[in-house]
C-alpha cells in the first residue's frame, strides 16, 4: 500500500493607482495609496496506514506554493496641490507552506517536500511636476508578519506512538460497552508488557528511509522614488519633502525533519529494521531590499529634505533561548 499527495497553491495578487504623464490634478490635499493584503496558509498531511500483515506501506507528499504580490502607485503629470501630497504603496502579508508524511509500524518509506517561491513589491512613485505644495511625502511600505517553509516525515512507529494511538481509540468510543473497552485495553497492554510478549520475535523488515526537503526563495521589496522620467521634473513645497521606504519581516523560519523509527534492542515488541537511514535538507534564500531614490533629472526645493530606508528583521528571542 502506498499514499501520495500534491498541493499547488499560487496567489498573484496586483494593486495599482497610476496617473499618466499629461493628466493634470487640481486640488487643496492629495492623497493616493495603493494597498495589497494576501495571505496564503498551505498544509499537506500524507498518512499512510494498511491491515495488511505482508505489504510494506509507503507515503510521499509534496506541496508547492508560488506567490506574487505587487502595491504599486505611480502618479505623473502635474499636480497643482496647494496642501499636503501623499504617495504610498503599502504590502502585508503572512505565508506559510507544510508538508508532512508519515506511515504506520510497517512502514518502509517515506518522503516530503515543501516548496515555496514568492516575490512581494510596494513601489510608490512620484513622476509628476509638483509648482507649490505645503508637505510632499513618497512612501512603500512592505510588512511580511510571517513566513515558514517546514517538511517532516516519519517511517515507523516508536511505542509511545502505538500507545497514544491505542489511548486515542479508547477516548473516542462513547457508548454503554465503555467500561468493557477500557478493561480490553489495559488487559491489552498488561500483557504486551509480560515478559513472554517482549521474548516474541517482532517482524524484521530490510530498511527503512525516510527523507524530508524544504525550500524557499523568497524576494520581498520596497521602493519609493521622485523622479526616474526621460524629462527635467520639478518638487517645491513650503515646508517639506519626505522619501521613506521600509520593509518588515518577522517570524521567518525554514525546517525539515526526518525520522526512521528503528528499535534496537534485542527483545521488542513492535517491528523492526536492520538497518534505519533518515535526512533533513533545508535551504532558504530570503531576500530583503528597502530602497529609495531621487532621480538626476530631478529639482527639489523644501525648507526640509528628508531620505530614509531600512529592513528590519526581528530575532525570534523566544524561541532562541526559552
Amino acid at each position: 500500500p502506498a499514499s501520495a499527495g500534491v498541493a499547488y497553491a499560487t496567489i498573484d495578487a496586483t494593486a495599482k493607482v497610476e496617473m499618466e504623464k499629461g493628466a493634470s490634478v487640481s486640488a487643496k490635499n492629495l492623497t493616493v495609496r495603493a494597498h495589497n493584503d494576501a495571505t496564503m496558509d498551505m498544509a499537506l498531511e500524507v498518512e499512510s496506514s494498511s491491515d495488511s500483515k505482508k505489504l510494506p506501506d509507503f507515503a510521499v507528499a509534496l506541496a508547492i506554493s508560488d506567490t506574487k504580490v505587487d502595491a504599486t502607485a505611480n502618479i505623473g503629470g502635474t499636480l497643482n496641490v496647494s496642501g499636503d501630497v501623499q504617495v504610498a504603496a503599502t504590502n502585508t502579508g503572512s505565508y506559510s507552506t507544510s508538508s508532512d508524511s508519515s506511515t504506520d509500524g510497517k512502514g518502509v518509506a517515506a518522503a516530503a517536500v515543501a516548496v515555496a517561491q514568492r516575490t512581494t513589491n510596494a513601489t510608490a512613485s512620484l513622476t509628476a511636476d509638483v509648482p507649490d505644495a505645503t508637505k510632499v511625502g513618497v512612501f512603500a511600505v512592505n510588512n511580511i508578519s510571517g513566513d515558514s517553509t517546514e517538511a517532516s516525515t516519519k517511517t515507523g512507529q516508536t511505542t509511545t506512538d502505538v500507545i497514544m494511538g491505542k489511548t486515542e481509540q479508547v477516548t473516542s468510543v462513547v457508548s454503554d460497552s465503555l467500561e468493557n473497552t477500557i478493561v480490553g485495553f489495559i488487559d491489552t497492554a498488561l500483557a504486551a508488557s509480560s515478559p513472554a510478549c517482549k521474548a516474541a520475535k517482532p517482524k524484521q523488515q530490510t530498511f527503512r528511509l525516510s527523507g524530508a526537503v524544504a525550500y524557499a526563495d523568497n524576494s520581498d521589496t520596497a521602493s519609493a522614488t521622485i523622479g526616474g522620467g526621460t524629462t527635467a521634473q520639478v518638487v517645491h513645497a513650503s515646508d517639506s519633502v519626505a522619501v521613506g521606504s521600509q520593509v518588515k519581516a518577522e517570524d521567518i523560519s525554514i525546517a525539515a525533519s526526518a525520522a526512521a523509527v528503528s528499535d534496537s534492542g534485542k527483545k521488542v515488541s513492535g517491528n523492526t529494521t536492520k538497518e534505519s537511514y533518515s535526512a533533513g535538507v533545508a535551504y532558504g534564500n530570503f531576500d530583503h531590499t528597502a530602497l529609495e531614490n531621487i532621480g538626476s533629472n530631478v529639482t527639489v526645493a523644501a525648507g526640509k529634505i528628508g531620505l530614509a530606508s531600512q529592513t528590519i528583521i526581528p530575532i525570534r528571542d523566544t524561541e532562541l533561548f526559552s
